[in-house]
C-alpha cells in the first residue's frame, strides 16, 4: 500500500455511507453515464447565434481563445454586454454549463470592463459569486458589468450573467489597476 492509501479509504467512508459507495466506486472511469440524446426540442448548436450587435473580442490570450470565443456589445449609453454561445464542451457531467465556464466568462468580461473604463491593466482580487439558476447547452450566455466605485489601485464591481430572462450568476468583484509602465 503506497503512501496516502489507508487516510483516503477512511475519508472515503467517513463522506459518503458504505451503502452508497458501491455505486459510486461502480461509475468511477464510465463515461457511459455522460453520453446523452439531445432532449425533444433542444435547439441544435448551428441555432444559436450571437444577437445583433455582437463582435468577437479581440486580444483575449490563451484562455479565452480556448473557452471562447468571447463577444461584446457597446451600449447607447455607455457600457458593455458580453456573451458567448455556451456549447457541449462547456457541460459538467449533469449536462449543463459548468460553474465554472460561467465565472471564468464573468471574470473576462469584467476584466474587459475595467480596462474599457480606466484605460490601465488589471488582474482579479476577488469574485464572490452566487449561483441563481442553471443553463443547458447550447444557449447563448449574456454578461453585464457595473462599476460600483473606484480607488486609486482598485475597482469594485457588480455583474450579471443570464441566459434569456434567467439569471444565473450574481458576482461581485474587485480587481487591481496597474499605473501604465513607462
Amino acid at each position: 500500500m503506497g503512501i496516502g492509501h489507508a487516510p483516503i479509504l477512511g475519508l472515503r467512508e467517513s463522506i459518503w455511507p458504505s451503502t452508497l459507495w458501491p455505486a459510486i466506486a461502480g461509475r468511477a472511469g464510465s463515461v457511459r453515464h455522460l453520453r446523452r440524446r439531445r432532449p425533444e426540442g433542444r435547439k441544435d448548436l448551428t441555432e444559436i447565434r450571437p444577437p445583433e450587435g455582437f463582435v468577437e473580442m479581440g486580444r483575449s490570450g490563451p484562455f479565452a481563445a480556448d473557452n471562447g470565443p468571447f463577444y461584446v456589445r457597446g451600449r447607447a449609453g455607455g457600457g458593455f454586454d458580453y456573451g458567448f454561445v455556451a456549447e457541449p464542451r462547456h457541460e459538467n457531467p449533469n449536462g449543463i454549463v459548468h460553474g465554472g465556464m460561467l465565472i471564468a466568462f464573468a471574470d473576462h468580461f469584467l476584466g474587459h470592463a475595467v480596462v474599457s473604463a480606466t484605460g490601465q491593466t488589471c488582474a482579479t482580487v476577488n469574485l464572490t459569486t452566487d449561483y441563481l439558476a442553471s443553463a443547458r447547452t447550447p444557449s447563448w450566455i449574456q454578461g453585464e458589468a457595473e462599476i460600483v466605485s473606484r480607488s486609486r489601485s482598485m475597482v469594485f464591481l457588480r455583474a450579471l450573467v443570464s441566459c434569456g430572462d434567467t439569471r444565473l450568476l450574481s458576482v461581485s468583484s474587485v480587481y487591481r489597476i496597474f499605473e501604465p509602465r513607462g
